[in-house]
């Protein structure tokens, strides 16, 4: 093979490299996908056997599609209701999962007041590079007698709200001069300031801003005198 016929060779080798790349992350789960490739009670697990043994028993677990509406990173998991049939507690939740993984849940009893629901990815299947939005459809069976006044996902507390609850993040500031700072909360779905607190060189409070759905302080709370 002479040089003109490896360059050649080489070119069409990147070339095809490049080209077959391109459709791999067309076909891939991102694209395609926007469903979970299943959804499953995993009665086989030993917190899935201990509870069944204390009076709570997993009977359904239901998944919508995916809602392409809503932003799963600007919302927080929730339980939107909780209905009672018969010596059944049918859970309503709201959630954000992975768009292609295979989840298995289980719940437990934390306390004698306390559910946690475990929702996990599936150990043989590998998840995709996308979330997406959920309702889901939880239906346990109660014979313990007592009903939950409290609950969590994967160990984490979980709310019992009729609508999505947006979710914040903070942020921490400092000026230029180094010696005042501000902690500010804001909503993820429009970057909107909910509320800033301002300190002094002395790490002391100075006063808090509250703003309202336009951005515009609608209190200021000082928690030292005024210079």
């Amino acid at each position: 093979m002479n040089k003109s016929q490896v360059v050649v060779f080489l070119m069409a080798f990147l070339l095809g490299g490049k080209l077959c790349a391109q459709e791999i992350y067309y076909d891939s789960a991102w694209e395609n996908e926007v469903l979970p490739r299943g959804h499953f009670i995993d009665e086989e697990s030993e917190v899935f056997k201990e509870a069944y043994a204390n009076g709570l028993k997993l009977l359904s677990y239901d998944l919508s599609e995916c809602d392409k509406e809503t932003d799963p990173y600007q919302f927080l998991n929730t339980i939107s209701a909780m209905d009672t049939l018969g010596d059944s507690l049918v859970f309503h939740f709201e959630l954000s999962l992975n768009c292609c993984g295979s989840t298995l849940l289980t719940i437990e009893e934390v306390d004698l007041l306390t559910w946690n629901f475990n929702l996990v990815a599936r150990d043989d299947e590998e998840e995709c590079f996308c979330m997406c939005c959920f309702s889901s459809r939880v239906t346990v069976e109660n014979l313990t007698g007592k009903c939950p006044t409290h609950f969590q996902l994967n160990g984490d507390s979980i709310g019992l709200n009729p609508i999505r609850i947006e979710a914040v993040y903070d942020e921490v500031k400092y000026w230029e001069n180094g010696k005042i700072r501000t902690y500010s909360k804001y909503r993820t779905e429009n970057h909107t300031m909910i509320y800033r607190i301002t300190y002094d060189k002395k790490s002391k409070i100075q006063y808090t801003e509250y703003f309202n759905e336009k951005g515009v302080v609608v209190r200021k709370r000082y928690h030292v005198e005024k210079d």
